[in-house]
């Protein structure tokens, strides 16, 4: 369950930078707030592993 966690939140931080990163030249709202959630995601993880 935890893996899965990891992999989602790796997903996630990639397709944001991506996002980012080709957002530039365009519209940047939408990859901000994915970057957004991936981090909360992460902070997330982070917080299950210290409390669990």
């Amino acid at each position: 369950m935890v893996l899965i966690k990891i992999a989602v939140s790796i997903l996630m931080l990639v397709v944001a930078i991506y996002l980012i990163t080709r957002g530039f030249a365009g519209e940047t709202v939408a990859p901000l707030l994915l970057s957004l959630i991936g981090i909360l995601m992460i902070i997330e993880m982070v917080l299950d592993f210290m409390y669990h």
